[in-house]
This record gives structure tokens, C-alpha cells and sequence, in this order.
């Protein structure tokens, strides 16, 4: 399972992951096109494993985040099984409120 604790330490590598990205890119841009030597060559791949890297970070954040949505789906798709009186006294609540603010205007 997933927590919001393992989701706010994703953003934060993700965040450092692309802060050394930029750090990398500044780095590979300092060298000169022309001079496509050792400095170049090694500023390329460090930028390349950074954005590998990065983008893996994503890919595990992405899939925090879309187990986290599928789990609170289910959870209000049980509620609303179990108490659908409630559910529809409640949606037609926030209909209500919503058409008195829409008609507001």
C-alpha cells in the first residue's frame, strides 16, 4: 500500500532528479560543441543517466498515484454500496449548493 508519505518522498526525488538534470545540462552546455572531447562526451552521459534516472522516479510516482486513486475509488464505490440513502442525500446536497452558486451569477 501506498501512503502520502511515500508519495511526498517521490515528489522529493523527482524534484532532486531534476535539479541535477538542469545541473548536468548547465554542465554539458558549458562545453563547446566544437570541442567534442573528453568533457563533452562525459557531461552527455552523466545528463543521460540523470534522465534516466528521473524518469524512472516518475514512473514509480506515476504508479503511487494511480494505485492511490484506484484504492479510494473502491473505497467510496464500497460506501456508496453501503449506504446509498446517505450517498444520494449527499449528492443531492452538493447539486443544490451548486446550482444556488451557478445561479448566482
Amino acid at each position: 500500500m501506498t501512503t502520502l508519505d511515500d508519495i511526498k518522498d517521490s515528489q522529493q526525488r523527482i524534484r532532486q532528479e531534476l535539479r541535477d538534470v538542469v545541473r548536468d545540462t548547465e554542465e554539458m552546455l558549458r562545453h563547446k560543441v566544437q570541442d567534442a572531447g573528453e568533457g563533452y562526451q562525459a557531461a552527455r552521459e552523466k545528463v543521460e543517466r540523470s534522465l534516466k534516472k528521473a524518469n524512472n522516479e516518475l514512473h514509480v510516482a506515476e504508479e503511487a498515484m494511480v494505485e492511490r486513486t484506484k484504492k479510494a475509488a473502491r473505497a467510496t464505490d464500497h460506501y456508496v454500496h453501503d449506504h446509498p440513502w446517505g450517498s444520494i442525500g449527499v449528492a443531492g446536497g452538493v447539486g443544490f449548493l451548486l446550482g444556488l452558486l451557478i445561479g448566482r451569477k
